[in-house]
């Protein structure tokens, strides 16, 4: 018995990959634009994984695939129009669904197990094959040709004695993938930490990705009270592991809570920014706190060097003004 051969793509640069044995150029069949080509010799066995940005299972695009086994309940999209590298959708990963059917010949690829697999052996300068089965017919017949059935049965005597790789193997690759797909889609350094504001008291709750780095926070506030005026300025860190946050996920803005006997307010306004841990807090010119304040793990007076400042950013802005005859200061919280 035959074992089939998972293989996996050679990465050229940040979100640019290749397959060694594949390349994408235009199809030999009428109409059908690209193709997907051998460049050299594939063995019967061969395993390409489908791939591609992660979608809702209920979305039905026309490059969409919905994963079985230890995938199942997930899909993707692998159309080439996405974030193309090399004629190929998804930085150059989704080449498996970029096979084309043969208006006439026998496939030489099968579908199976999530992976596109090559059925029969295949020439170096050939062009690969599929046979997308009945459901496909009514976007065969957009494109003027329908379904014969001719191949339904055929013999793959080399394909049939394949064994496979274990499904844990198959699904590890196929997910370490689709994450390079989705980390590459929305890059860390252009990803917001997203608030959730509690409706108790000013607290804005930090969701970063799930991958390690920083939430750095600047902020310039004013203290106005008794006529005087204090300015501060200064940028604070928390710590993210893999999406969870040191010593705390909570940002609580506080305003003073007892009554003051002079008229005052207070202003801050808070950028916040999500950066991939490329430096250490020390790089970055930030102290770890002796007292850890309000969840802060580490700040600075001032701001940070400008290449550690990456948007987008999140804005707030917190104001509290108190009159001064016994009353409460007033507070507010706003994005900006």
């Amino acid at each position: 018995m035959t074992k089939a051969t998972l293989y996996a793509p050679t990465k050229v640069s940040t979100c640019k990959y290749k397959w060694d044995l594949l390349e994408v150029k235009k199809s030999t069949q009428p109409s059908a634009g690209n193709g997907v080509f051998a460049k050299q010799d594939i063995h019967v066995g061969a395993m390409f994984p489908i791939v591609g940005k992660p979608i809702d299972i209920t979305d039905t695009p026309s490059h969409g695939w919905h994963y079985c086994g230890k995938n199942k309940g997930t899909a993707v999209d692998g159309n080439p129009d996405l974030n193309p590298y090399n004629n190929t959708g998804n930085y150059g990963l989704s080449i498996a669904m970029m096979v084309n059917e043969h208006l006439t010949n026998k496939p030489n690829c099968k579908f199976k197990l999530d992976c596109l697999v090559v059925a029969t052996p295949i020439k170096k300068g050939s062009e690969l094959f599929i046979d997308y089965g009945r459901a496909y017919e009514p976007t065969r017949q957009q494109h003027g040709y329908t379904y014969t059935n001719k191949f339904q049965d055929a013999a793959y005597p080399a394909y049939d004695k394949l064994k496979y790789p274990s499904a844990a193997k198959r699904h590890n690759a196929i997910t370490k993938l689709n994450n390079i797909i989705s980390g590459c889609a929305t890059p860390l350094s252009t990803q917001p930490p997203k608030p959730l504001k509690k409706r108790v008291g000013f607290t804005t709750r930090w969701l970063p990705p799930q991958k390690n780095g920083y939430i750095l926070q600047e902020v310039l506030m004013t203290y106005n009270t008794a006529g005087s005026t204090t300015n501060y300025h200064y940028t604070e860190a928390w710590v993210v592991t893999k999406g969870k946050i040191t010593p705390t996920n909570d940002d609580s803005l506080i305003s003073p809570t007892d009554s003051l006997d002079t008229p005052g307010s207070l202003i801050m306004n808070l950028t916040a920014w999500f950066l991939p841990k490329h430096a250490s807090l020390k790089e970055m010119g930030l102290a770890k706190n002796t007292v850890e304040s309000a969840g802060i793990l580490a700040s600075a007076r001032g701001s940070i060097n400008a290449k550690y400042k990456k948007g987008p950013y999140f804005k707030r802005r917190f104001t509290a003004t108190w009159t001064g005859d016994g009353s409460k200061p007033t507070p507010k919280l706003e994005e900006t």
